[in-house]
């Protein structure tokens, strides 16, 4: 898993330096079987484990996937749709063509501060 960490809390996203980060972000109750609830930095679905223990809750992410399959595709059409709301330098187009790398990099530039 290559960081950051995008986590899609039901169409908001939010961006995580490390996975410790996003684990302590999601709750038990985010977790459902075979759900993408994260993706790391290359468009690999992280699915969420629940280790709550007594009070003590706790989430752990974890591949779904060895190799990113179809989630790149998925994970860039929630960066352009949440980054045309936004204010970026670049337009559309220019979002839209840059690789995947590229456009998670805007995405940290403009969400990363926005969520710490």
């Amino acid at each position: 898993m290559k960081p950051p960490f995008i986590v899609d809390d039901s169409g908001d996203l939010s961006i995580f330096e490390s996975v410790e980060e996003a684990e302590r972000y999601l709750e038990p109750n985010d977790v459902e079987p075979g759900k993408c609830l994260a993706y790391d930095s290359e468009g690999r679905c992280l699915e969420g484990f629940d280790e709550s223990k007594w009070f003590r809750h706790r989430v752990r992410l974890g591949p779904r996937e060895g190799q990113p399959t179809h989630a790149p595709e998925l994970l860039r059409g929630r960066l352009l749709y949440v980054l045309e709301g936004l204010e970026t330098k670049e337009t559309h187009e220019q979002l839209a063509s840059l690789p995947l790398n590229e456009l998670v990099a805007v995405a940290v530039e403009h969400l990363l501060s926005r969520d710490h």
